[in-house]
């Protein structure tokens, strides 16, 4: 019997072809939900409907908001001393990027 051996290259090369397929496909179904997602607000805005609620699911309507947001850069510049004594650190778990060409 021949066995094929993957080098770890080839290897690393086929988990990479894969995760390029799952990552297609992810795109195609989450700019699909997005349309989804864009039709049904629209219509919940348009029929003035808050809320769907039933056994199977919860579905709620924020409409366009303005909340505030603090800018960093700005509060940098103008008062490094507070923005220095603000800063705080969070780990960051190990993982893999890739970008396709």
């Amino acid at each position: 019997m021949n066995e094929i051996i993957l080098t770890d290259n080839q290897l690393a090369l086929s988990v990479v072809e894969q995760i390029a397929k799952v990552e297609q496909s992810i795109k195609e179904l989450s700019a699909l939900q997005d349309d989804y997602k864009s039709q049904l607000s629209q219509i919940m805005s348009d029929r003035k409907i808050k809320d769907i609620d039933n056994e199977y699911f919860k579905i709620t309507f924020y409409p366009e908001s303005e909340s505030p947001r603090l800018d960093t850069s700005k509060l940098k510049e103008e008062h490094e001393e507070v923005y220095l004594s603000c800063l705080t650190k969070s780990k960051k778990k190990a993982f893999v990027k890739i970008t396709l060409k």
